[in-house]
């Protein structure tokens, strides 16, 4: 996605992001997110570091489907056999609470429960499981760059939850949400790859 004339500021980035996503189809969605998933299938086996704790998100529908990704939920059942954790965020709608991730039996998102939270309605682990740190995020977002620059939905949790901590950081996307351009604020975390549909950008740093 290309900007000319002057540079779009966050608010204008993500109304023109989310018609992006809104012009997708859900067959369209759903072929995009098995071609994403797969392409972090293979880096998540070809990595040299094990993943100990992963940490993944619950897919919004303009999100990758990477749940829906028979390849990528084999490979982490495996790795969870070995002893791999997995773990969901749960979002506080206190925004001072931030967000925290906790321990579920699986990927499955049906292990998860709804929860309403800024009038919208959130799949979440059960809270009084345990918390987890994850060593390795798999991380959704409205845009990317090529940088590992990451536009989010404005709430500014992950920034948060990401600051001081050296957890590897994956960005999961459709290659249509990659800008050329995102304004960069002083708290905004940058990522360390940025998986598409169509390829695997590891982020120099």
């Amino acid at each position: 996605m290309n900007h000319s004339g002057s540079l779009p500021d966050k608010k204008d980035l993500r109304k023109e992001l989310k018609r992006s996503l809104a012009n997708l189809s859900a067959d369209e969605i759903r072929d995009r997110s098995q071609k994403a998933a797969h392409q972090l299938t293979d880096f998540l086996r070809s990595h040299n570091h094990p993943v100990r704790t992963l940490g993944l998100y619950a897919p919004m529908s303009d999100e990758v489907q990477w749940n829906l990704s028979p390849e990528l939920v084999n490979w982490i059942n495996q790795e969870i056999k070995k002893g791999m954790i997995v773990c969901f965020p749960y979002f506080s709608a206190d925004e001072k609470s931030g967000m925290k991730f906790y321990k579920t039996a699986s990927c499955a998102i049906e292990e998860l429960k709804e929860i309403e939270v800024f009038q919208k309605k959130m799949l979440v682990p059960v809270s009084d499981q345990d918390e987890c740190i994850p060593d390795c995020l798999i991380i959704p977002g409205l845009g990317f760059t090529a940088e590992g620059i990451r536009l989010g939905r404005g709430k500014g949790y992950y920034d948060r939850y990401l600051f001081g901590k050296s957890s590897l950081k994956i960005g999961l996307t459709f290659e249509t949400q990659i800008c050329s351009f995102i304004p960069r604020d002083e708290h905004d975390i940058n990522l360390d790859v940025v998986v598409t549909d169509q390829l695997v950008r590891r982020i120099n740093k």
